[in-house]
């Protein structure tokens, strides 16, 4: 009598019960009835498995609301006062009206329970890295210029000295050296905010300042919340991996970016933003000194390419107030799951559209999911379904900050 809460999504009945579950695979579902479910049952003495369950559930609900009123004590909260019963002489007392304005009052207790290592803060680590005189450049902590996303690469490369032929080998990129040349086109005529796609300008034989490249295989970005800008995210790493024995497409993760500096995330949603496919993250190798930086390339730089979205049909206009038919605009999710569905942007000749974008554009992680609708295919798996499929659900149920985004 256990509850399964993974066949949420693998059993007919229970999903046209529970209607759109908070994610495609059964990842979150099959955390939860481990921990809620499989380890109080260990932990008793195999009889009333139900009646056990229901008590381990209570009790982590009475930590955590003693959590909140010990943080509520500590920040000097009082419900009981209201604006009309203030005296002159406590005009000074701030008064809150919302959900999200009592977290950012809250000033942070020490927990009854839970994880006790703290989060790290990558913002505060780019403060420290800017003020060091001996930090590597470029920093290997920084944020971007909006103070929107941090980010962190490890300290030495994954590639140190990789020429720039090989690295468009090594990564399958035939089109790598010209995205490089339109990069530094497109930075000397005075660009700052850079997108992917467009027509191709320089050659694939075009001379470059440089002939070498250094490659790192994972960034990891953390952004700010949603409902409070002083808290942040949790981090999230992205891999650029090329291909490999297991991995014969290679392996790389995709990215929100920002491509109008007027618009900030994580409050504008999507608008101003495009999602893409980290191919590559790399740094030139810069001339000794006392030559000076090549200009534009002092910075880390990923190889991206586009997605583009598929038009749907618009809601029903009883829905069009919701937030989430706003989060982009001239575009609507599908209906049914509500996710925006993706399509990798290609050429005239079927190659994917490609640049070079600073990492400084990153805002989040995206994660995409093959909409393989009707007909199965046999070549799928784990390892090729993002490669050998075109079209995507962008999934904005595997994290809540990314939900209340979109």
């Amino acid at each position: 009598h256990i509850p399964k809460l993974e066949f949420m999504q693998s059993v007919v009945p229970s999903i046209a019960a529970s209607g759109p579950v908070s994610q495609w695979s059964a990842d979150v579902t099959e955390h939860a009835h481990i921990t809620q479910v499989k380890e109080p049952a260990r932990a008793g003495n195999n009889k009333d498995y139900e009646a056990q369950i229901v008590r381990h559930l209570d009790m982590h609900s009475r930590l955590r609301s003693f959590d909140l009123m010990t943080c509520m004590k500590e920040s000097k909260v009082d419900l009981r006062v209201v604006e009309e019963s203030l005296p002159d002489d406590e005009a000074r007392c701030t008064l809150l009206s919302s959900s999200a304005q009592l977290v950012a009052h809250l000033t942070s207790g020490s927990k009854f329970g839970g994880a006790k290592r703290r989060k790290a803060d990558l913002f505060y680590r780019s403060l420290s890295v800017a003020q060091n005189p001996n930090a590597l450049l470029p920093h290997r902590t920084f944020t971007d210029s909006s103070g929107c996303t941090a980010f962190h690469l490890v300290r030495d490369p994954d590639q140190k000295t990789l020429n720039l032929d090989h690295a468009a080998a090594l990564f399958h990129l035939p089109d790598f050296v010209g995205s490089l040349r339109d990069y530094l086109d497109r930075f000397s005529e005075g660009r700052e905010t850079f997108t992917v796609g467009g027509r191709r300008g320089g050659g694939l034989n075009s001379n470059l300042p440089f002939s070498q490249i250094k490659v790192w295989s994972k960034v990891v970005l953390q952004g700010r919340q949603y409902f409070n800008a002083d808290l942040v995210t949790d981090p999230y790493t992205i891999l650029a991996l090329p291909p490999d024995e297991k991995w014969v497409y290679g392996r790389q993760d995709c990215a929100i970016i920002n491509v109008d500096p007027s618009e900030c995330w994580p409050r504008s949603s999507m608008n101003g933003h495009s999602v893409v496919a980290v191919k590559m993250i790399f740094t030139v190798s810069q001339p000794k000194k006392p030559a000076r930086p090549i200009p534009g390339t002092h910075q880390f730089l990923a190889y991206c390419e586009r997605f583009d979205v598929v038009a749907q049909e618009p809601p029903p206009p009883e829905y069009a107030h919701l937030p989430l038919f706003n989060a982009w605009n001239n575009h609507s999710p599908d209906y049914f799951t509500g996710c925006y569905v993706l399509k990798r942007a290609r050429r005239s000749n079927g190659e994917p559209f490609g640049d070079i974008i600073p990492l400084t554009q990153f805002r989040a992680l995206a994660d995409l999911i093959p909409h393989f609708r009707n007909k199965a295919d046999r070549r799928l798996s784990s390892f090729t379904s993002f490669h050998l499929k075109d079209e995507f659900f962008f999934n904005k149920y595997f994290d809540h900050e990314i939900y209340h985004t979109l």
